[in-house]
């Protein structure tokens, strides 16, 4: 099966980190993507490698680390009261932050200055100001990004070692994660209720985090992932799951 791969968890703070340099000098969806997005889903490969090649011992040992590795990052230390300005300025979208229609916060983020615009107070002065716009918006979307995998490393470590949030065993096979959950509902038409439909993706989120009580913020990640057009390996594997059950059902 292969040997146990530790380089992106080792390297996680270092992938991920905010390099002010080099974001100021590329679009900043494209830092992000190339940076934190592209380290959380590598090491989302290498805990899934991983899983095939532990024992359960060494599982709790190593989901342990994992664990501990992400809550130490320093982005959970982030403020979120310091987007504030740009959620009201700007109308951002708080379910979706990185969704931006607004051509002046765009710009804003995508601007790169030259020797030469650093020479004039105007130049200088919005790069500053995009600078100041970047780092928070990378921490903000870092700090959410990190919170959510997170808990798919917790629902990862219930579902390979069997435990559930008051500690009692439970079976694997009847047991679903929070986005197997989203998928059911889905199934049943219950996100297509003429009372739901017309909610925000936070609203709904947060009527099914009052049902199953799980984190919120989760939730509404997997809605938007409803709408994938290509859904992935192991969120393939969720609606698989999803499939089958209800037909077990019939």
């Amino acid at each position: 099966m292969g040997e146990l791969q530790t380089e992106q968890l080792d390297k996680f703070h270092h992938k991920s980190a905010l390099d002010a340099h080099e974001m100021n000098n590329n679009y900043f969806k494209n830092y992000v993507e190339r940076n934190l997005f592209s380290s959380l889903k590598n090491l989302d490969k290498e805990i899934n490698h991983n899983l095939l090649i532990l024992d359960e011992r060494r599982l709790k040992i190593y989901f342990k680390h994992i664990i501990s590795i992400l809550q130490s990052s320093q982005f959970l230390k982030f403020e979120d009261s310091k987007m504030n300005h740009y959620f009201n300025k700007y109308n951002l979208d708080k379910d979706n932050v990185l969704n931006i229609n607004d051509k002046e916060y765009i710009s804003l983020l995508n601007h790169i200055a030259t020797r030469t615009d650093l020479f004039t107070s105007e130049g200088a002065e919005l790069y500053q100001e995009s600078v100041k716009a970047k780092n928070i918006l990378y921490r903000y979307v870092a700090k959410y990004e990190i919170l959510f995998f997170i808990e798919r490393v917790k629902e990862m470590e219930s579902e390979h070692l069997n435990i559930d949030t008051n500690n009692k065993s439970k079976s694997k096979q009847n047991q679903l994660s929070a986005n197997q959950i989203v998928i059911l509902l889905d199934r049943l038409g219950f996100l297509a209720h003429p009372d739901l439909e017309d909610l925000s993706r936070s609203k709904q989120a947060e009527l099914i985090s009052l049902i199953t009580g799980l984190n919120k913020k989760n939730f509404e990640k997997y809605i938007d992932k409803l709408e994938a057009s290509k859904p992935t390996e192991n969120y393939q594997k969720d609606i698989n799951k999803i499939d089958k059950l209800l037909d077990d059902l019939t």
